[in-house]
């Protein structure tokens, strides 16, 4: 049996670590992550709500104009790295 090794080569992107406080929340949140990249949140029903970049020094994301319940928050890289994190609004 032979065995290609490029087929054995995992090419997809990495998930990154991401740390989002307060959680939940009632006003703006804070995200901490290794990576900097754009900011997508979506509710439940798969709508995006907001798009924003963060960096290391502007990682404060107001959410006071959403209603309240349950987001998704999920940042990407430059390099594709992935990272996802639900957001309860109070």
């Amino acid at each position: 049996m032979l065995i290609r090794e490029d087929l054995l080569e995992d090419n997809s992107p990495r998930l990154a670590e991401i740390k989002v406080f307060p959680n939940p929340t009632a006003g703006s949140i804070e995200v901490v992550s290794e990576i900097e990249g754009k900011v997508e949140l979506y509710n439940m029903a798969g709508h995006l709500l907001k798009t924003t970049t963060i960096t290391t020094d502007n990682n404060r994301i107001n959410l006071s104009d959403i209603p309240s319940g349950i987001y998704q928050l999920n940042l990407t890289s430059k390099e594709g790295k992935i990272a996802s994190e639900r957001i309860l609004k109070q």
